[in-house]
């Protein structure tokens, strides 16, 4: 079966290559992507050129989404035509499962489910909608009874994640050229459904939408235009909402929703999200999209387009990437990655877009910055962003390591998920840190130890000024890791025998080793320094003992004098730990041979581009490091050409050809290094030729597509090494808490009572999906009550407060303060239900204590209120509810809803008595104290109860209002078409006999 993928773009030039780019990685085949380009003045048409050859491209001349998707409809050429949004990306198996619906011939239409921006949750799963275009989101399968024609509500499918049968979209006439946005697509699936076909609603299928600013909504996800919106609820509520029902109760349930976008504006403008200005525009433009809407919906028929027979000569197959061999599924977990990292960071960085580019699933579990956990698709890498989680239990929170173990756990828990929803083929972290320490204990995939230099070898070098007993709980910890893991690679064969040295027997089922690679950037950075500049000795690294800055200033000291022309620059962060004294000393030196000072230069920390730069400029790159687990410098300085110099130790011996493209010296011995030097300085030649070895040896050995190539080879050894011994593992989630137990007790040296409560809370279902939750509610907690609704709404629902919502629970909380109560009622709703969010962490939540209260020894002691007070605020609440029943508009108010001319006047009066009615409780409330805030809130919710009353009625006033106004001009129009007949039938005998 051939789909055609429609994408609608408009000024989204950048997130629609993101988009493109996505349906590289589809595992469906059989497609094609037809993008409807708007009249975008951003840099859309650039993108759709360097598509050219995968895309076809057609434009659409208005900013109007039905006339976009109906151009795009008549030029696909599949049996089947999928919509997504040009800010929204697929995930693999899109189109796949969505293909897969229309082996029932009864399907007319499928969609799948739809991630919110942060890529986490759901902003769409399952929902219906009735006839007057009220929706729900809280259904669950089976769907029989909203998929039969004449259905109310109807089952539809999300707009950015739908698909029908061609056919059916011409049957029905395409899509309804009158809807500019929104309720586009469920018009369509109500039509469809009337037509005898079924819309499956899928559990899978999803696709993560960003919800990107447009024109009718700003970078907050604030609508400052809702007219499209409210005249096409308007016009579908009363075109379809009549066939059952009267008008009466359309246009009640009409002006509902309209009273709702008002609310929404005004709880923006009250937030700050809107301006005055704004706010003004705003409630002008609903008004007048109601009032277009619903005469549109009386009287306009539907309008109809003809598509034409699918051009099925047309279709150009879009192209994706197929691996060699299986597609694997591969989770990196790193805490460093760019652009703010070192080189562990970069290394992950370049296998994993390595990966993406060979074709493969590739996701990244890294550190949120923000505090946010989010989702998103990065130049082919889907890149998880999780945010610190704080422990709870008092006893966990004081263990050693707990910090440390809280971050592996909250890593663990986003691998699982992961492969939950993916199936993990295989999983790598690195020896720093730990990463992949819980995941390995896990036998639902193999996990692999990346090896580089640990904090034993770093802290023996002096190369650390972390606290002695942090020190030694990392060193544990990377001990219990290596002892307990099952798959070592190790980035050289150096550093593996390293890892045996350090931590004694390991008994892994498998040890590898793969070089690092280094991306190659040669021919995007060129040389800017003149050949007739000094030779350049370049050294980039940590400005610290274990890079052995020490013993190359000393070296720089023996032989600068001998080349005057000669000089070394130092690229690299300041690292003043340990023993470090190199800075000082060279403050000294510099008194005794001052006329080196500016042939010693210290360039301080770069960026990556200006650290290229250097590489670029420089002659000989040198690393005199007491230890390096592989010597990422110098291949560096091999992609550029250059001669290197490096320390006889560690992985740079397997990086270095000694005499071909660069010399050895021993490590700790600065005479060595000036030997090395006098080679290289004393003759250009000589550099020339090293450095093309060098070059050489780069593309050979070292370059990125050489390092996935291999790697590649030895993950899938390892995948096949774990398939085949499947009979020895368990999923068994017992099994992974006693082995976890077992390795925060051998690397936190705590007793097992305290592993154990670790263990629970780090394995918790409340630990991941209340991480987030949990810190931002603590922080909500002892703010103002208008505050901590207004937060509520952000945290749990994720859009702004209502006005009528933050009237409601502020004064429920000023009733009884009771704020969980408040919380429980929102992630218990069914808005909060529809998102699909875990909100189980609430049942363990402890609020923080009030940072504000004071501590008292002595209590005063209140006496109660006098009895003679106590009448006067009875007799107080009895006049007052005496007053409301007694208001004359209230009872006779009920009688003149049938009334529309006479009854806003009364609806009027009646505002005016209970302003007055709140004025004197105001006063009232003024001489109260404290004590008698229980009287206060029980006139307060005398009143409010009034206001809501008052509103029910001036809505049902507005909506008779309107209808009376509506009524009498449609039969006006129709007296005119008579009036116009009667006119035409006399004028023709007229003519006749002048003709005659």
């Amino acid at each position: 079966m051939r789909v055609s993928v429609v994408i609608n773009t408009y000024n989204r030039g950048k997130s629609l290559r993101n988009t493109l780019l996505g349906f590289r990685y589809q595992t469906y085949s059989d497609f094609e992507v037809v993008v409807v380009n708007g009249p975008s003045r951003d840099e859309t048409e650039e993108v759709l050129k360097e598509f050219a050859d995968s895309v076809r491209a057609y434009s659409c001349p208005d900013v109007h989404l039905s006339k976009s998707r109906n151009i795009g409809i008549a030029h696909a050429s599949g049996d089947v035509v999928a919509f997504i949004d040009d800010d929204a990306i697929p995930e693999p198996n899109w189109i796949a499962e969505l293909a897969a619906a229309y082996d029932n011939p009864e399907i007319g239409g499928a969609g799948g489910i739809v991630y919110d921006h942060s890529g986490v949750t759901f902003q769409y799963q399952y929902s219906v909608c009735s006839r007057i275009a009220t929706t729900r989101f809280d259904i669950k399968p089976p769907f029989d009874a909203y998929n039969r024609p004449g259905a109310d509500p109807f089952i539809y499918l999300q707009g950015t994640n739908c698909s029908f049968r061609r056919d059916l979209l011409v049957e029905i006439g395409g899509f309804n050229e009158e809807i500019e946005y929104y309720l586009d697509e469920v018009e369509v699936c109500m039509r469809g459904i009337d037509a005898g076909y079924q819309m499956a609603s899928l559990p899978n299928a999803p696709v993560h939408h960003k919800y990107l600013p447009s024109h009718i909504r700003n970078q907050k996800r604030v609508v400052l235009d809702p007219y499209s919106t409210v005249k096409n609820h308007c016009t579908f509520a009363v075109r379809h909402g009549m066939q059952t029902r009267t008008f009466s109760e359309v246009m009640e349930e009409v002006t509902k929703y309209v009273n709702i976008v008002k609310a929404g504006g005004r709880a923006n403008l009250d937030a700050q999200r809107m301006t005055h200005e704004q706010f003004e525009h705003y409630m002008r433009r609903t008004e007048d999209a109601m009032d277009f809407g619903v005469r549109q919906g009386l009287m306009k028929a539907r309008p109809i387009r003809h598509l034409p027979p699918a051009p099925v000569d047309e279709f150009k197959p879009f192209p994706t990437l197929h691996p060699a061999g299986e597609r694997l599924t591969i989770c990196f977990m790193t805490r460093e990655f760019p652009p703010a990292c070192g080189g562990v960071g970069r290394y992950f960085a370049d296998m994993a877009h390595g990966f993406a580019a060979a074709g493969h699933q590739v996701h990244v579990v890294t550190h949120s910055a923000n505090g946010q956990h989010t989702v998103d698709f990065e130049d082919g890498v889907w890149m998880h962003r999780v945010a610190d989680v704080q422990p709870r239990d008092e006893q966990f929170r004081q263990m050693p390591l707990c910090y440390n173990f809280t971050h592996v756990a909250n890593v663990y828990h986003e691998v699982r998920r992961i492969h939950d929803l993916h199936g993990v083929d295989l999983a790598v972290g690195p020896m720093w840190l730990c990463e992949g320490a819980i995941s390995q204990l896990d036998d639902r995939w193999p996990t692999v130890l990346s090896l580089q230099t640990s904090m034993k070898t770093i802290a023996g070098m002096g190369g650390t000024n972390t606290d002695a007993a942090q020190v030694a709980g990392m060193i544990a910890l990377e001990t219990a890791t290596a002892r307990s893991a099952k798959f070592i690679h190790g980035i050289s064969h150096a550093i593996l025998a390293k890892a045996r040295e350090d931590f004694g027997p390991v008994t892994a089922l498998g040890e590898h080793v793969v070089h690092i690679g280094t991306r190659d950037e040669r021919h995007n950075v060129h040389r800017q320094r003149p050949k007739t500049a000094r030779t350049r000795i370049l050294f980039v690294g940590r400005i610290e003992a274990r890079k052995g800055v020490d013993v190359l200033l000393k070296a720089a000291y023996e032989v600068l004098p001998e080349f005057p022309d000669a000089e070394l620059v130092l690229v690299g962060k300041l690292n003043p730990s340990g023993n470090d004294n190199a800075i000082g000393e060279h403050e000294r030196q510099m008194a005794v041979q001052p006329e080196l000072r500016d042939r010693i230069l210290f360039a301080g920390e770069k960026s990556d581009a200006e650290v290229l730069q250097a590489y670029a400029d420089a002659d000989i790159v040198v690393l005199p490091s007491r230890y390096e687990s592989f010597g990422l410098v110098l291949t560096e300085g091999m992609m550029f050409g250059k001669p290197v110099v490096a320390s006889r130790v560690g992985g740079m011996v397997e990086i270095v050809e000694h005499g071909g493209n660069g010399f050895f010296a021993e490590p700790e011995d600065p005479r060595s290094f000036a030997a090395a030097f006098r080679k290289l300085l004393g003759s250009a030649p000589l550099r020339e030729q090293f450095g093309l070895r060098s070059r050489e040896l780069f593309e050979k050995k070292f370059s990125t597509d050489v390092m996935v190539r291999n790697t590649l080879d030895c993950f899938r050894g390892v995948i096949k090494q774990w398939r085949s011994n499947g009979s020895g593992r368990t999923p068994d989630p017992d099994a992974v808490a006693e082995r976890l137990k077992t390795l925060i007790r051998d690397a936190a040296g705590c007793s097992t009572e305290i592993a154990e409560v670790a263990t629970k809370e780090l394995l918790s279902k409340q630990f991941r999906a209340g991480g987030d939750s949990v810190r931002a509610l603590q922080k909500l907690w002892h703010v103002p009550n208008e505050e901590f609704v207004r937060g509520l709404y952000d945290l749990i629902l994720r859009r702004p407060a209502d006005a009528s919502g933050i009237r409601w629970f502020v004064a429920h909380l000023e009733a009884d303060g009771d704020r969980r109560a408040i919380v429980e009622q929102f992630v218990t709703c069914d808005e909060a239900k529809s998102r699909g969010t875990d909100t189980s962490w609430l049942a363990n939540f402890v609020p923080p204590p009030d940072p504000q209260a004071v501590v008292v020894a002595v209590q005063p002691v209140v006496p109660p209120p006098s009895k003679t007070f106590r009448q006067m605020v009875k007799a107080t609440a009895k006049r007052v509810r005496a007053k409301l029943l007694s208001t004359p508009g209230v009872g006779k108010g009920l009688r003149m809803v049938k009334h529309a001319v006479v009854m806003p006047r009364t609806v009027r009066h009646l505002t005016g008595q209970n302003a007055e009615i709140s004025a004197a409780i105001r006063a009232l409330g003024s001489e109260m104290t404290a004590t008698q805030g229980p009287a206060l809130r029980q006139i307060r919710e005398l009143q409010n109860q009034l206001s809501d009353r008052l509103a029910a009625l001036e809505a049902q006033t507005s909506a008779r209002h309107r209808q009376v106004h509506w009524m009498l001009e449609q039969q006006g129009q129709i007296l005119d078409e008579l009036m116009g007949d009667q006119d035409q039938t006399v004028k023709m005998p007229r003519s006749n006999n002048a003709a005659a």
